[in-house]
This record gives C-alpha cells, sequence and structure tokens, in this order.
C-alpha cells in the first residue's frame, strides 16, 4: 500500500542532545505506521555514566499512556508478540549501544494495537527512552552495611537485577495518525475432529502416553506483520480492522520432548465465519473444525 509521510514535532529532550542527532521519520499506510530512527552519537552528552543501555519507545494520547490492549496482556496468549510484564505498550528499539555511538532502525507498528484512539486524525505523542540493568545487592539483616561489598557476600545476601530509565535520555516527540476503526469479535470454538481413515490416523502421534493419541491444541493467527497466536481456551476476543480481515487456524500435536507437529491450519476470511450456527471446516488432516464468529462492533468509533 502506498505510504504517507508524516510530519512530526520534537517538544522535548535533554539540553546537551542536539537535533541533529535525532533523526525519524514516520511513514503511515492503512493499517501500519511505520518508525525510522537514527539516534545519536551524543558528541555533548556526558552528564552520565553508562556504557550499556537500550532504546524503547511508548506513547500518550490525552495526556496517559497507551496500554497493551488486555487480549495480549494475559497468559492465555502463550506465544504473543506482545505479551508485556506490565500493561503499557511498548517496543525495544535496540540491542545494548553507548552514549558515542548511534543507532538506526525501522519498526512497523500495526495500528490495532492502538484500539485507545478515536477513528480519525488525532495527535499523539512519543516517548523515546533507555534503560540499563543495575545490581541491586539486597543485605541480610545479620550482615554489617559497611563491610559488604561486590567482592564479599556474606550467606543471606542477595543480588537481582533491576531495569533503570536514564533521565537524560527521553525525547518526546508529537504527530499525528489517520487512526482506522478497529473491531472486536468473539471466536466460539466447538470441536476438532482429526481424520481417521488408511492416509492418515491420531493413533500413534505421540508415543508417550497409551495409544500414543495426540495432544491436540490450535492457534490463531492474524496476517499483519506482528503476528500472535492464542492457544488456550475455546473463546477468544480479537481485535482487527476490517471484517474482510484473513486469519489463520492452526492445528498441532503439543510434543513436550521435541518441536510440536503440524496437523493442518486454515486461512480465510473473517467475514466468512459471521453466522449464527457453527461452521465446518475441513482442512488438511482435519476432517471438522466447527467454530462461528460474533461481530461485537467498533471499540474506538464512540
Amino acid at each position: 500500500l502506498e505510504k504517507v509521510y508524516i510530519n512530526h514535532k520534537i517538544i522535548s529532550k535533554h539540553k546537551d542532545i542536539n537535533n541533529s542527532e535525532v533523526e525519524i521519520i514516520i511513514k503511515q499506510n492503512k493499517n501500519i505506521l511505520e518508525l525510522s530512527f537514527n539516534l545519536g552519537p551524543f558528541k555533548r552528552l556526558k552528564s552520565f555514566d553508562v556504557k550499556n543501555f537500550s532504546w524503547y519507545i511508548r506513547f500518550f494520547y490525552n495526556g496517559s499512556f497507551i496500554q497493551l490492549p488486555l487480549y495480549f496482556n494475559s497468559s492465555n496468549y502463550n506465544y504473543a508478540k506482545y505479551k508485556a510484564k506490565n500493561s503499557i505498550l511498548s517496543f525495544r528499539i535496540s540491542n545494548y549501544v553507548c552514549v558515542d555511538k548511534n543507532i538506526k532502525n525501522t519498526m512497523e507498528i500495526p495500528l490495532f494495537l492502538f484500539q485507545e484512539i478515536k477513528k480519525g486524525k488525532q495527535p499523539i505523542v512519543a516517548e523515546l527512552y533507555a534503560k540499563y540493568t543495575d545490581t541491586i545487592l539486597t543485605i541480610s539483616s545479620h550482615s554489617e552495611k559497611n563491610c559488604i561489598s561486590m567482592g564479599s557476600i556474606n550467606f543471606g545476601d542477595s543480588l537481582f537485577l533491576k531495569e533503570v530509565e536514564i533521565p537524560e535520555l527521553k525525547i518526546r516527540f508529537l504527530f499525528e495518525i489517520n487512526m482506522p476503526e478497529v473491531y472486536l469479535t468473539k471466536l466460539y470454538l466447538k470441536e476438532i475432529i482429526l481424520q481417521n481413515n488408511e492416509n492418515f490416523s491420531p493413533q500413534g502421534m505421540d508415543f508417550s502416553f497409551r495409544d500414543g493419541l495426540p495432544d491436540i491444541y490450535w492457534t490463531i493467527s492474524y496476517e499483519v506483520t506482528y503476528t500472535h497466536n492464542y492457544t488456550k481456551y475455546d473463546t477468544i476476543n480479537i481485535l482487527h480492522l476490517s471484517k474482510k480481515d484473513k486469519v489463520i487456524f492452526g492445528v498441532y500435536d503439543r510434543d513436550d520432548f521435541s518441536i510440536d507437529d503440524f496437523i493442518g491450519d486454515w486461512y480465510g476470511h473473517l467475514l466468512t465465519l459471521y453466522k449464527d450456527t457453527f461452521k465446518t471446516l475441513t482442512f488438511d488432516h482435519v476432517s471438522n473444525f466447527k467454530i462461528k464468529a460474533k461481530n461485537i462492533g467498533c471499540v474506538n468509533c464512540l
């Protein structure tokens, strides 16, 4: 799709960071936000002594952090790309770098992750920030504080790692996106029946238990740059950008000792699944995959 360039304005940065040391290019097609960065080297910024740090980005809308959609911040999404330790939507831009080195990177973000933002042209603020990993020593109650050093740790003391943000490396910029409509759909899975004939049989697929019957599970993936899989319950809520969006259902045999065995997958439009009754899909070695979808509606239209 044709990409549209978006202007931006830097609204906050450290006084020793020059504008020429912060190059940001923003593009948008209908559904994807593309951000390109060329940061550093920061020649005048000598106010701290951190050798290795990583760059991240997060976003503000109406004065608050944009949150990771609830459906992605859950243990149910076992292989989710966006599974997070907290609820703030953030992305890692770089691995470890130094203040006297520059980093270049381009990232793409599917706009359904910004489902908090109302449809239409909306201003948002992005914040580039950096973090380093610090080693913290916890001293036990029987230790003498003035005797503790990294080379001498008493029994009961402990070390743990903590990520620390660097105040000097925070850069905020303002830009406007044309936010598309984001839809919520509920999917209901009723049953999965595998092929069982002379050409394929589930018997013997898993030799660890009894008759070797497979421990099957299903996944759902979106056809976007960033994909996530759902691998647990039989009812799921998904966010998407059009009723015509395509999804992939996969069926696998879980294997605790090696790679899970692929059984089959189906690729098609959500629109074909919007029914009051369950639709039966047949694909690969799956003879019956009963599923239906219910369109809940647009979540950012009001």
